[in-house]
């Protein structure tokens, strides 16, 4: 038994040294890639992503990041200007010096290159980018959007017809005003269920475009 407690414990101990056993890019934006450093140039880092050591060498310029943190726990910046500022809302905006093709949300409004955009900026932005993912769950949202307005426009008319039913002296009348009741509270019941969920899917769509544009080719340079 304490020979099998023991190697449990050996077992973490070695995962957790190798979880820990990497060096990290930290970028102007703050995202950190989890690397093995193969060269450092003055100008550019050649590194390898951690999880996928075997995979093809990249490339970053040193002008798109703030450090690198090693594994031995050795911090090596660089000379680089502060990366954000804050705006009075306490909005954290990019500065116009390193501003990325990031759309950034806070408050659930949406931001681009530092401006408020809408949401037909927010379409083309992610048709520009063209990952069918993306693009997918775009549309999801524009269907579920479109549901949730056709199934809260028709609670009105069901309303009216359960209003004029209730008020009626005929039991028939009455009765077509209970249903309608019911089909009115329902309808803006899937009202309130829709929009909560094309809201997310429209957040959903808008971090995978940002997570699209980390795992891009070019986006640390060109790799060999």
């Amino acid at each position: 038994m304490r020979i099998k407690y023991f190697s449990i414990v050996t077992a973490l101990v070695l995962w957790s040294q190798n979880l820990i056993a990497q060096d990290s890019i930290v970028k102007k934006d703050d995202a950190r890639v989890p690397a093995k450093i193969i060269e450092v140039h003055d100008d550019e880092i050649h590194y390898k992503k951690f999880n996928n050591l075997e995979g093809p060498t990249y490339v970053i310029e040193t002008a798109k990041i703030t450090s690198i943190i090693y594994e031995n726990g050795e911090v090596e910046t660089y000379d680089v200007k502060p990366s954000i500022a804050s705006s009075p809302s306490g909005w954290q905006k990019q500065s116009e010096q390193t501003y990325t093709e990031a759309i950034e949300i806070y408050n659930g409004k949406y931001y681009y290159h530092n401006r408020r955009v809408g949401i037909g900026k927010l379409k083309a932005l992610i048709y520009i980018q063209g990952d069918p993912a993306v693009i997918k769950m775009w549309n999801s949202y524009k269907t579920v959007q479109g549901v949730g307005y056709g199934v809260g426009f028709a609670a009105i008319p069901i309303g009216f017809v359960a209003f004029v039913g209730l008020v009626s002296n005929s039991i028939e009348w009455q009765l077509v005003g209970v249903g309608g009741l019911v089909l009115s509270n329902a309808a803006l019941t899937a009202n309130h269920v829709m929009r909560a969920m094309y809201k997310n899917k429209r957040t959903k769509a808008v971090e995978m475009y940002n997570d699209a544009l980390d795992q891009g080719v070019h986006d640390d340079g060109d790799y060999y």
